[in-house]
């Protein structure tokens, strides 16, 4: 039997060895095997043949706390049945089981071949497909799961002919609200709410006297709320299935709900509760998610910084009320620990005339920030503390200046970098914090966005011994997390990698990673002809600046290395052009290309209030000018507290990938004008900036509005434009062909 502390490295493990599905000696062997093999215990233990994948999801379900109801003869997670269409779970064979994190795990048949990088990259997540034996009845399981969904509608259907009979809607109404909630997936009751029929408080109380429930509000049951009692189920539980916990005597729980709570989701509190009896009060959404805001834990208000400067002096000829110096620490360090929680990519401090503004760039977009009181008082303190930390010249305030610093904050195992740019300006000096978290998840390139036949040429194009690969786009439009996605997967292979950065933004085992210096010499070209003395087989270099740089760079695709790089350019295409302007032979460009990439960021809908609708002509007309495609499934973001409110939630890439042809080449080498170079690009099959992004608004991924902003007009224009040709050349082919494009 192995060592407690051998048995302890892996939770999963323990679980299922406490279950009794697999014993301590074949954990150990599989352990033994994870070490060779790097995959993960679950995974190694199935291909070992000791346990089943239906044990295996049952572990996972236990060792996450997860409750599951029993689909014939396979347990599932109802939730993630309402994360995956049912077209595409009967299309590809799969029962959707459980989502951890980022990853969703469905169930297949043994021996059942399931694209599962295909699969997650049309979910934007992981997917994990587990066997659950070669006799597993998944058609059976996957009609059962989504019967729930048609109850649903057949209780729609009863209520709406409650509130007819009661005389609170008529028949025309009730057929304009179901119309409504057919068209745009809403519940009835939203529908009915959103064309004016009832108010929500109205339609609630209907809907609690047709179900023979007590309805309640916020104002009512706000004193019987117990935090404790809040707590028996995860706050993001309660938000996704709107059910809310506030109150407990005896033997009882009572749950503020929109509607009747299913059986699955009864059975999950009452084990909580260690209860017999659940009473369900009846009330709106509001008052639910107003209730949940008051009750469960916010993030913690104060940053408990750990690791503090060494250097905390102050000039003494610097303006300051040394009083008042103790609080200012404090304040940068609640205003950085805010940033985080928020996701924020940058902090910007920006004076004016009478008033100082706090602005987070969050998902890309600056919001405004009223709860961090910097003001005109106290913001030259900010400031000094700001320099000081970055050991930058407190007095002076006349010169741009730059610098750096890191935090450790209470529950976080990695520093946090922020690189400070200071700028003096009319009102005073203005100051912008770039936030460099190391701790944030890299995601993998099979899940980073890429289209699945995309991702296919791509990773083929990765596999070159010799060649560049280029990345184009304008600042923070996602091009080194997709270098850095592109390093974790050759990093595996036996080869010798080297890095040119600035900044190093993420650490990775079996790489050598040089920080760019330029005060001191070490530039991007510096560090790339000492690379060459090194024997390296990919290269990788932050940016391409000069024609230094651009010359060694492509010197080390002629003669035997994979270089990666970045350009700052609007398209894939006026890479060449650019290219030569450094003083690149076109020749040698030609010879060393193997593909650009260019690439964009769009804000993602929010999965937790994401839902169908159908776009306004507004939205699409430019877009679609043969009429919006039939089978796309828009989705938008009503707004919670998991999305600020904002309906967005994190960001998702668009890709233009252009594979350097015979054809390209011939191009190339005479220098020949972009327009001709785009128009071959696309004969011979490049998905444009604006298809990949309609593919991905198609599948609820983002917005059309997204797409408006985060595209150049000019590629719209473009992609309209081509549309229109097509069907003046061929009316009923060419539409047909711009709706499946």
């Amino acid at each position: 039997m192995p060592p407690k502390s051998e048995i302890s490295r892996d939770p999963l493990g323990r679980v299922l060895v406490k279950k009794g599905f697999i014993t301590a000696e074949q954990l150990e062997a599989a352990l033994a095997r994870q070490k060779e093999t790097r995959e993960k215990i679950g995974k190694t233990l199935l291909s070992l043949g000791f346990l089943s994948g239906s044990q295996l999801l049952s572990a996972l379900a236990a060792q996450n706390r997860l409750e599951f109801i029993k689909v014939g003869d396979i347990f599932v997670d109802p939730r993630v049945v309402e994360d995956v269409p049912r077209v595409f779970a009967q299309k590809n064979g799969v029962l959707p089981i459980l989502r951890l994190g980022d990853t969703l795990f469905v169930g297949i048949r043994d021996g059942h071949e399931f694209d599962a990088r295909a699969f997650g990259t049309l979910l934007n997540c992981k997917v994990e497909a587990i066997p659950l034996g070669a006799e597993a009845d998944i058609d059976g399981a996957i009609q059962e799961a989504y019967g729930t969904q048609r109850s649903r509608k057949t209780r729609d259907s009863k209520i709406g002919q409650y509130l007819v009979a009661e005389r609170l809607i008529t028949e025309h109404e009730l057929e304009r609200a179901l119309e409504l909630h057919d068209k745009t997936g809403e519940r009835l009751g939203e529908a009915i709410v959103s064309l004016g029929l009832l108010s929500t408080a109205r339609f609630h109380e209907a809907l609690a006297a047709h179900l023979g429930l007590p309805f309640v509000t916020l104002d009512q049951v706000r004193k019987a709320i117990r935090g404790d009692v809040a707590k028996l189920v995860p706050r993001p539980f309660a938000e996704h299935n709107l059910v809310f916990p506030f109150s407990r005597d005896e033997d009882k729980v009572g749950v503020m709900a929109t509607g009747a709570v299913e059986k699955w989701l009864k059975d999950l509190i009452l084990t909580n509760a260690r209860c017999r009896k659940l009473d369900v009060y009846l009330a709106t959404e509001e008052d639910i998610r107003g209730a949940i805001r008051e009750a469960y834990d916010v993030l913690p208000t104060r940053a408990e910084v750990i690791e503090e400067p060494a250097d905390t002096t102050y000039d003494p000829h610097a303006e300051v009320n040394p009083t008042l110096d103790a609080a200012v620490p404090k304040l940068i360090n609640e205003l950085l620990f805010s940033a985080l929680n928020r996701r924020a990519s940058d902090i910007h401090i920006e004076q004016y005339d009478a008033s100082v503004v706090v602005r987070m760039r969050v998902d890309g977009h600056l919001r405004p920030v009223q709860d961090v009181p910097i003001d005109r008082g106290n913001v030259r303190r900010v400031l000094s503390r700001i320099k000081v930390d970055c050991k930058l010249d407190i007095a002076e305030r006349r010169k741009p200046q730059d610098g750096s610093f890191s935090r450790r904050f209470a529950g976080s195992a990695h520093p946090v970098d922020f690189r400070v740019a200071i700028q003096p300006t009319l009102h005073g000096e203005n100051v912008t914090l770039r936030i460099l978290d190391r701790a944030r998840t890299l995601p993998a390139l099979d899940a980073i966005g890429f289209q699945p036949d995309i991702l296919r040429k791509y990773r083929r194009m990765i596999e070159n011994p010799q060649g560049m690969i280029l990345f184009t786009g304008p600042t923070g439009s996602g091009k080194t997390t997709s270098l850095y996605a592109t390093l974790d997967v050759l990093r595996h292979e036996p080869i010798k990698i080297l890095t040119a950065e600035d900044p190093i933004e993420y650490s990775f085992p079996g790489i050598q990673q040089c920080q760019v210096q330029e005060q001191i010499g070490n530039t991007f070209a510096r560090y790339l002809r000492g690379f060459l003395r090194q024997d390296p087989d990919v290269i990788l270099v932050g940016e391409i600046r000069d024609p230094e740089t651009a010359e060694f760079g492509v010197r080390a695709a002629l003669t035997g290395h994979l270089v990666f790089s970045t350009l700052h350019t609007n398209d894939t295409v006026s890479t060449v052009r650019r290219l030569v302007s450094l003083k690149v032979d076109p020749d040698l460009v030609a010879s060393s290309l193997l593909c650009v990439v260019s690439q964009r960021l769009a804000r993602s809908v929010c999965r937790s209030c994401a839902h169908d609708y159908t776009p306004k002509r507004e939205a699409w007309a430019e877009f679609y000018p043969q009429g919006l495609p039939e089978k796309g499934r828009f989705r938008f973001g009503k707004g919670c507290e998991a999305c600020d409110y904002t309906g967005y939630h994190g960001r998702v890439p668009i890709f233009e990938f252009w594979e350097i042809d015979g054809a390209a080449k011939e191009l190339i080498q005479r220098v020949a004008n972009e327009d001709e170079m785009r128009e071959a690009a696309v004969q011979s099959g490049m998905a444009s900036l604006v298809q990949d992004g309609l593919w991905k608004a198609e599948q609820g991924l983002t917005t059309l509005n997204e797409l408006r902003e985060s595209i150049p007009y000019f590629q719209i224009q473009d992609h309209r434009q081509r549309a229109i040709e097509k069907i003046r050349k061929d009316p009923i082919r060419g539409r047909g062909e711009v709706a499946a494009g």
